[in-house]
């Protein structure tokens, strides 16, 4: 019988597995609970009819934390498999549709704070996930009764020149603007609100945008485009590519 220190893990995720296999590193006599048929958490599989499907994130968020506890194990984390850098790791969509968006080179990540009028810019640090130094990047000017009104920042995607296309809810436009913040053009929708933008087709030079309907009024709705459509356009600059799940 184990005389030494126990420890219960509830949990066989990623974090309950490190967490029990650096305990019984140091002597500890470690039960692990799982409510799942296998471990892994977002790491587990999905296997049916012939088809493996991963439950979880297909990329290495943080590969120095993975490093270390690697290291600890006496293990190369590199060891029989490829690990690729992203050029472009991932868009995020909210509810109310804005997104997270990132530079080219991955030093930067744009967030539209639309209910302020404002793209917030953050540094961000591939390396580790961090990010910091919060700062303003583009201002718009809020709604006021009698005056026109050029909208709020919503979804927006980047070109692979750094440029940032943010869709203008209540404004009936695109707006593209330089890495530097500066407006380069505003492209008039034939619908009010705009929702999110993203590029597709092989080349990536098809500007995809989305608009709402829900709320909006009749003559909105019925007009011959009417709100809620999908757009679609050409332009110069491709998109950055997605990225796709590449088995070792």
């Amino acid at each position: 019988m184990h005389e030494g220190p126990k420890a219960l893990i509830i949990g066989a995720g990623i974090g309950g597995l490190t967490t029990s296999i650096l305990l019984a590193q140091k002597g500890y006599s470690v039960s692990v609970y799982e409510k799942n048929s296998s471990p892994g958490g977002r790491c587990g599989q999905l296997i049916r009819d012939g088809h493996r499907f991963d439950l979880g994130a297909t990329m290495l968020m943080m590969p120095g934390v993975y490093h270390e506890v690697f290291n600890l194990l006496g293990i190369e984390l590199e060891e029989g498999k490829d690990i690729l850098p992203l050029k472009d790791l991932y868009t995020i969509f909210f509810n109310d549709c804005s997104s997270l968006a990132f530079s080219p080179d991955n030093r930067w990540m744009y967030w539209s704070n639309t209910p302020e009028h404002r793209i917030d810019r953050f540094a961000f640090d591939a390396a580790t996930g961090c990010i910091s130094d919060r700062q303003p990047w583009a201002r718009f000017a809020p709604k006021v009764v009698g005056e026109p009104y050029g909208g709020r920042p919503d979804g927006a995607s980047v070109d692979v020149d750094g440029n940032y296309w943010v869709a203008m809810y209540e404004g009936a436009g695109i707006v593209q603007l330089s890495p530097s913040g500066d407006v380069l053009q505003r492209i008039p929708t034939p619908v009010q609100c705009p929702t999110m933008v993203c590029f597709g087709d092989d080349d990536l030079r098809t500007l995809y945008v989305t608009s709402a309907r829900a709320g909006r009024p009749t003559s909105e709705c019925e007009a011959a485009i009417p709100a809620g459509s999908l757009l679609h356009m050409r332009v110069d600059t491709p998109g950055l590519p997605v990225n796709f799940f590449r088995p070792c």
